[in-house]
């Protein structure tokens, strides 16, 4: 379930609570640890464990990651997921909290034949649902490896599908996983053979599993971290994960970006439309656009914003005509 922790982390933020008690008829088949590394650093690390039950099975993660954004003051953001699902691995319901500088997020999501409500509390309290109608039985991705793992269907060089509910989008979507083949992976002082397992859409994720569903290394290009499995007794001493304004990392480098006057950036994209972005401003101009087999393309000159704004405002800033620009929202708080 590592990967409800990235995905949660690009959207929101949550506070581990007290979980409620298992009933005597759940049997825990499988639990582990993993440290989240950035650049071979450590950055994190998560606590799986997964259940049998009377109705189906239960899923449980929870996770905290030390994130430094643009190099500032680092935070701890703790994650706490929990998942059912029945007999045959399909989503029933999940609870997801998180919680970063002491605010709390709270996202809940029901199933059943129709769809899917999903409902989300914001640290100020605020309450918004929403409703996908879908008339197709959606997994988790989790669940439908487990799924597979059940029905024996984890075969080299095989392609499997199914619809997934998304916690990147908080949305049902299609998913396509392949199992290129095996691979020797050293764990402590064995060698073990493991299944490589390439995601084919989402994060794009790459990880290491047994036949029994243990993953073992997981790699996530998208927010460029590595997870492995870990005894507990080995979690290190946390570092903080650096991350850009999107909260992932970028996959270019400016070496001395106050200094750069005007820049040259060719930008390739897959998926998103060409008019969903606003490519002209005071700084940027669209110089050329043009699809390609693999998606589309732009190019972008960026140049430093030479006008002087000097003696156009005092501070504090105050007037009706700013009251809109200085108002706190989930991402910018003024205050």
């Amino acid at each position: 379930m590592k990967r409800i922790f990235l995905s949660l982390l690009v959207i929101l933020t949550l506070l581990a609570v007290a979980a409620p008690s298992l009933a005597d008829t759940e049997e825990l088949l499988r639990e582990s640890w993993a440290v989240a590394e950035q650049d071979g650093r450590p950055v994190g690390y998560g606590y799986d464990r997964y259940w049998q039950t009377a109705e189906g099975f239960r899923y449980r993660s929870e996770g905290t990651l030390r994130l430094s954004l643009l190099g500032g003051v680092p935070s701890e953001i703790v994650t706490y997921v929990e998942a059912e699902v029945d007999r045959d691995y399909r989503a029933k319901s999940f609870r997801a909290l998180v919680t970063i500088n002491g605010a709390l997020t709270e996202i809940t999501g029901r199933f059943n034949s129709s769809g899917v409500e999903v409902n989300l509390i914001t640290p100020d309290g605020r309450e918004q649902k929403s409703f996908y109608q879908t008339e197709r039985s959606l997994y988790f991705d989790f669940s439908f490896l487990d799924s597979l793992v059940a029905a024996g269907e984890l075969q080299p060089d095989t392609e499997h599908a199914a619809a997934i509910f998304d916690f990147a989008t908080f949305a049902p979507a299609d998913y396509l996983l392949r199992v290129e083949g095996l691979e020797e992976y050293r764990y402590g002082e064995k060698t073990l053979k493991l299944f490589a397992l390439v995601e084919k859409t989402g994060n794009k994720a790459r990880f290491l599993m047994d036949e029994k569903g243990n993953v073992y290394w997981e790699s996530d290009p998208k927010n460029g971290l590595v997870f492995r499995r870990i005894e507990k007794n080995d979690l290190p001493a946390l570092e903080a994960m650096s991350v850009d304004v999107l909260l992932v990392p970028g996959n270019l480098k400016v070496l001395h970006p106050y200094r750069s006057l005007a820049s040259t950036i060719r930008v390739r994209w897959q998926e998103v439309p060409f008019a969903a972005f606003n490519w002209e401003d005071n700084r940027q101009r669209l110089q050329e656009h043009r699809e390609t087999p693999e998606g589309q393309e732009v190019l972008l000159t960026i140049a430093r914003d030479g006008r002087d704004f000097s003696d156009r405002v005092t501070l504090p800033v105050t007037g009706e005509a700013f009251t809109l620009y200085l108002e706190d929202s989930d991402y910018i708080n003024p205050s």
